[in-house]
């Protein structure tokens, strides 16, 4: 099948049976519905221009269990009501709350420069953009390293031909001397 739509959630229907409680489910037909679900999801995704597939489907994490509708037959199949729409990051945080460990005494002091923050608050989009480039600095770094390998060969296959075509003109030369 696939995995969840939402890009921070783990869950691949491979991984998960009916019997873990995560069930999975696409996209609505009903075009204002599926509109709607589109644009919660571009916010979860933090992606503007997402748009979804045929085989898109949303697990049912990011969704409120009052949304879920018992399994119909025999098979388990769980069903949403027809009003369910997906959750938002802030409905998910209030919804499961989450224990916190926290030390009293924390000598680390965490100091970060101004490009880590930057790499931490970019869009997706430029981290995207970021990372291409990077790629691309390391290609190009790589041909221009093999251009110079090239050059250097060229050299030296240039200077053996010559001391070769030497070899041979002195070669003809003793022997129209004798």
């Amino acid at each position: 099948m696939g995995k969840c739509v939402v890009k921070e959630c783990e869950s691949r229907s491979q991984k998960h049976n009916k019997s873990s409680g995560i069930t999975f489910h696409t996209l609505p037909k009903d075009a204002t519905r599926r509109k709607k679900w589109v644009e919660i999801i571009r916010l979860l995704r933090k992606e503007t221009d997402w748009v979804p597939s045929k085989s898109t489907i949303i697990c049912s994490k990011h969704f409120r269990d009052e949304d879920k509708l018992g399994p119909k037959s025999d098979c388990g199949r769980v069903y949403l009501s027809n009003e369910a729409n997906p959750m938002l990051v802030d409905e998910l945080l209030f919804e499961k709350p989450v224990d916190l460990l926290v030390e009293e005494n924390m000598d680390d002091d965490v100091v970060e420069t101004d490009e880590e923050i930057d790499e931490i608050t970019e869009s997706p989009q430029k981290h995207k953009m970021r990372k291409t480039i990077q790629r691309l600095k390391s290609v190009s770094t790589r041909r221009l390293k093999k251009i110079k390998n090239m050059a250097q060969k060229i050299k030296r296959l240039k200077t053996k031909n010559k001391k070769l075509k030497d070899v041979i003109e002195e070669m003809k030369q003793k022997m129209y001397v004798k």
